[in-house]
């Protein structure tokens, strides 16, 4: 049996497998479901707060007390006001 053909054997029994498990425990397959639509995590220096700012604003925007462009503007203002000492000139 060439090389390829125990590939192609191993996916097809490992496809199976996780389709017997899946069929027995759902939830196991609700990650993999969101894997086409997944992006990359915001990662910052002063992480935290960057994040506060942003969901503050876009709260303030949900909440109608800011107009999307202004609580969008308002967050990237405040981000860069935080992130300022760890700009490279």
């Amino acid at each position: 049996m060439a090389d390829s053909q125990k590939i192609d054997i191993v996916a097809v029994e490992g496809k199976k497998a996780l389709k017997e498990f899946i069929a027995k425990v759902p939830a196991a397959n609700v990650a993999r479901t969101f894997l086409p639509v997944a992006t990359g995590e915001l990662s910052v220096h002063e992480n935290q707060r960057v994040y506060k700012v942003l969901t503050d604003n876009i709260q303030a925007c949900l909440s109608g007390a800011k107009p999307p462009a202004k609580a969008m503007a308002d967050a990237q203002t405040e981000a860069d006001r935080i992130l300022r000492p760890f700009k490279k000139a």
